[in-house]
């Protein structure tokens, strides 16, 4: 199970692509974000590893610029990265490291869902 929610993250991200560039940027960056998150929360230290935290780093920066420049507003880019964030963090907790998932954390990922539909028609 494990094995298959890792790899399905890539995928959903790719299928993103053609549905809208700039969600495609969000879910890549998010992913980024996450793993390094996983990392730092099994015993990673930033300083031993600076060959993976800089550019890791750098590609994050890269890929909220490339997600802010295609999205259709500036207000509604930050939505999406914050709603890939939660749903990743709540896959990798509950596959990777058996946390409880908290009902704040989808509370949070209905409003942010509902703030980005709104944001989309509102347009």
């Amino acid at each position: 199970m494990n094995r298959f929610a890792i790899g399905l993250l890539p995928a959903v991200a790719l299928v993103l692509v053609a549905f809208a560039a700039w969600l495609a940027w969000s879910a890549l960056a998010s992913l980024v974000v996450i793993s390094l998150e996983l990392l730092f929360r099994r015993g990673l230290v930033w300083h031993e590893a600076l060959w993976l935290v800089v550019p890791a780093a750098l590609l994050i920066n890269l890929l909220v610029y490339k997600m802010v420049v295609t999205a259709p507003t500036y207000v509604l880019a930050f939505p999406a990265f914050g709603l890939f964030n939660l749903g990743f963090r709540i896959v990798a907790s509950e596959t990777l490291l058996h946390e409880p998932i908290r009902r704040g954390s989808l509370a949070a990922v209905v409003l942010l869902g509902l703030a980005i539909g709104i944001g989309h028609w509102w347009r």
